[in-house]
């Protein structure tokens, strides 16, 4: 199936977007060395311009049959060689307005150091997002979609997500952990049967971890492993990508890595 490449229409009638936000932040300094910080946002965006999902537009041929152009048989074309000609049969996916977005949530961040004599310098951070709301409508005046947490025409909207570090520095010597965690969500369904209806896709958390060593002021030699304990990417049924049982945009089916770098500054 081929989709239109597109990105404005001939004769366009696109709306210009039009959008409404509020952010309040705040941050706090408890202790000595200890920084938290939040930033709460509303966000609301009218007339919305992006492409639907060819997975929305399948879902309901006859509401979309306008975006349908099917060749003289009444087929849509598996190979760019079929077009542009008269066996050209395409899906055309160009940019129209889609509706409103409303979304809501807040950013944190928490920083702290510790400084020791005999053990070197610790530093603990947080950098993650909460949303407590996303919805959108895929036309105008449509119906409102819920995204948080819930696979929805392109990809979820994860109600959170974090990256937890701590850095240990002795010396010539630095230490770094770190976690990418992100929440759970309901997979995509777009099999004949119910199979996935209700199949949640679990948390994925990946820690990595490294070690450097500045040698000299100009040569630094650094060390370390991606995905220290070999996590599987949970099981995904989307068909946004070729790639199949996971989601490639999300997680990473690599598995775990060492590496090595060296730097060397003149």
């Amino acid at each position: 199936m081929l989709r239109s490449v597109s990105t404005v229409r001939a004769e366009s009638t696109l709306r210009p977007e039009k959008s409404q936000s509020a952010t309040f932040g705040m941050v706090l300094e408890p202790l000595q060395d200890l920084t938290v910080s939040a930033d709460f946002y509303w966000i609301r965006l009218q007339h919305q311009i992006g492409a639907l999902a060819d997975t929305t537009v399948f879902g309901d041929p006859t509401k979309y049959a306008s975006l349908f152009h099917r060749n003289a048989n009444g087929d849509l074309s598996i190979s760019g060689t079929d077009c542009p000609g008269s066996d050209c049969g395409y899906l055309d996916l160009t940019e129209q307005n889609l509706g409103g977005i409303k979304t809501s949530g807040v950013d944190l961040s928490a920083d702290y150091r510790l400084k020791t004599q005999s053990w070197g310098q610790f530093r603990f951070g947080l950098n993650g997002t909460y949303v407590s709301k996303y919805i959108y409508q895929n036309e105008e005046n449509g119906a409102w979609i819920q995204n948080v947490g819930v696979y929805a025409d392109n990809g979820p909207i994860f109600r959170w997500q974090h990256t937890l570090s701590v850095d240990w520095t002795y010396g010539d010597w630095s230490v770094n952990l770190a976690n990418h965690f992100k929440s759970h969500y309901m997979d995509q369904n777009d099999l004949a049967d119910d199979t996935y209806n209700h199949h949640r896709v679990g948390e994925y958390s990946v820690w990595d971890t490294s070690v450097t060593w500045n040698a000299t002021k100009a040569l630094s030699l650094t060390t370390g492993v991606r995905n220290l304990f070999d996590t599987n990417p949970p099981f995904s049924n989307q068909g946004a990508t070729f790639q199949q049982g996971y989601d490639p945009r999300f997680t990473d089916a690599t598995g775990r890595t060492f590496f090595a770098r060296g730097t060397y500054t003149f």
